[in-house]
């Protein structure tokens, strides 16, 4: 209570939402890239290598997901943490960008890459191990 009294004195209510849009933003496309990606790169592991559906070829494919996904979205988490940081020195995500273009230019956008891989790396692969083991336990095709 401590934490959102201070943030609704400094910033408003509106405060509260600070950089929400980056991170709804960066949900939606962290959730289209993962499922794109991951079928996609299943379909050409197995017309590649012939694998047929089963471990390797789940691991395989959630593994380049994840490498994708996460370069994807790390220019939208630079965005959203410093938006979220530095409550109202940007006005909008656009003024934000433009920022860390200025400072840091295109390398800027990747700070922190290897963090979020840690993160989003082996949440990607243990999402999709048991997205297609569930399936494969109710009956239902493979993604």
């Amino acid at each position: 209570m401590g934490v959102i009294r201070a943030v609704v004195s400094q910033d408003g209510v509106a405060g509260l939402w600070k950089g929400a849009m980056p991170g709804l933003i960066r949900s939606a496309i962290l959730t289209a890239a993962q499922c794109a990606t991951y079928d996609e790169v299943k379909r050409g592991v197995m017309a590649t290598t012939g694998w047929n559906e089963g471990a390797a070829l789940h691991l395989t494919s959630s593994m380049i997901a994840g490498l994708v996904t996460t370069t994807i979205t790390n220019p939208i988490d630079v965005i959203k943490t410093r938006m979220f940081v530095g409550g109202k020195t940007f006005s909008g995500p656009i003024e934000c960008a433009a920022h860390v273009m200025r400072t840091d230019g295109l390398s800027g956008f990747m700070k922190g890459w290897s963090a979020s891989y840690a993160r989003l790396g082996p949440h990607t692969v243990i999402m999709f191990l048991a997205a297609e083991r569930l399936r494969k336990y109710a009956g239902l095709q493979s993604l």
